[in-house]
């Protein structure tokens, strides 16, 4: 008797993805292109993946053409976002500072040196800079003295915090100016002091570090934790308040922009802590807010990780319909996996999405295999759309 020979059996998710791929395919119609409708089963057959049963998921996914649900799944919920919050302080960042925005620390004057003396006060003024050291100090001063100021008769005030950790509105700025000044040899006649007050209208001297966008990218692309952390600091400095910030004042933000917050929890501003709560439903609703304009969209997306080109996705989705077109954050903790971002299509963001997985007892590859099968539709979907 001859034997049968056993074939090896196929994981369940290859069956189940065959099975999502030809209800999304829509076999009914004549041209076999991927519907909304198709896709939205897709989508949930996905998401019902056996590795996943007893996880606590999530997912939103809307079209930004005018910002109709095609698929959502508990979007509501509270998650642990792990690395997805950096996509919400970078947009937060986009909002506030402004998609254009450079850090930049500056000293002015309210009148230009006579005979190398300033007969004024001068003024500081900074932004919190997130990547600047205490050098930034003896550089402005270094500009000073090439325009010929020998002394001050006036006061040094410092108007905001210049690098991030100054725990006050200037005043800790002023005395370190004061100090770069002192050991250049300029003398300051008045005193050092924290104030409310604008810039005077002489431009004495001007230290730029990145662009927001840059800086944007150092964290994203590779998803850096300190240099997220420092953006926040800056964020809450700028904004909140440097004598006690608070992480929430984010949620708050977007709290104000008519956003759900409620349940919804943030610590710090790189994702580390598993004492982060954020939903699908509000970063979705972040995501298609930075879409309204083509600065904001570029600023935030342009940070993101690119499907098989650069970043955290350089080695996910090559070769897919999701290579140069899933621009997302992805997020990573034990037990934590989520991919949350952009689908684009003929040179627009077309879609939104966001994906939070918790608790699953998979292996951590297994999810993002998932989540990358969700993105190569939501890509073919476009594509065949859109172009």
């Amino acid at each position: 008797m001859s034997s049968i020979r056993r074939s090896t059996p196929r994981r369940p998710y290859v069956w189940l993805t065959f099975l999502c791929v030809l209800l999304a395919t829509g076999l009914s119609g004549p041209s076999l292109a991927l519907t909304e409708g198709g896709l939205r089963n897709a989508l949930g057959g996905l998401m019902a993946h056996a590795a996943l049963r007893g996880a606590s998921t999530s997912c939103l996914v809307q079209d930004l053409s005018d910002g109709h649900t095609i698929y959502s799944l508990r979007a509501d919920k509270s998650r642990i976002p792990a690395s997805n919050v950096k996509l919400l302080v970078s947009a937060t960042a986009v909002e506030l500072f402004g998609p254009s925005f450079s850090y930049a620390t500056t000293v002015w004057s309210e009148a230009d040196p006579d005979g190398g003396a300033l007969r004024g006060n001068v003024y500081l003024f900074g932004y919190a800079d997130p990547i600047a050291g205490e050098g930034v100090y003896a550089q402005l001063v270094s500009q000073m003295k090439a325009k010929g100021v020998r002394s001050i008769e006036g006061d040094v005030v410092g108007t905001a915090p210049v690098l991030v950790g100054d725990h006050d509105a200037g005043l800790q700025a002023a005395r370190r100016l004061n100090e770069s000044l002192r050991v250049a040899g300029i003398h300051v006649a008045g005193k050092v002091r924290g104030a409310s007050s604008g810039p005077a209208p002489v431009l004495l001297a001007r230290h730029t570090t990145l662009s927001l966008k840059e800086y944007l990218r150092k964290i994203n692309k590779n998803s850096r934790n300190a240099e997220a952390e420092r953006l926040l600091g800056s964020l809450l400095a700028c904004f909140q308040s440097p004598t006690a910030p608070d992480p929430q004042f984010v949620l708050s933000y977007w709290a104000q922009q008519g956003q759900a917050v409620e349940g919804l929890r943030l610590v710090d501003g790189s994702g580390y802590s598993r004492d982060n709560r954020l939903s699908a439903g509000l970063l979705v609703a972040v995501l298609r807010r930075c879409a309204e304009t083509t600065e904001e969209y570029q600023a935030l997306s342009g940070s993101f990780p690119v499907a098989g080109e650069d970043g955290t996705l350089s080695d996910r989705m090559r070769g897919t319909a999701a290579e140069g077109r899933i621009r997302a954050k992805t997020g990573t903790l034990p037990r934590v996996s989520c991919l949350s971002g952009y689908v684009a299509g003929g040179g627009l963001p077309r879609l939104a999405f966001s994906i939070l997985m918790n608790d699953y007892s998979c292996p951590a590859g297994t999810a993002r295999r998932v989540q990358d099968e969700m993105a190569v539709l939501m890509a073919k979907y476009v594509q065949e759309k859109w172009g």
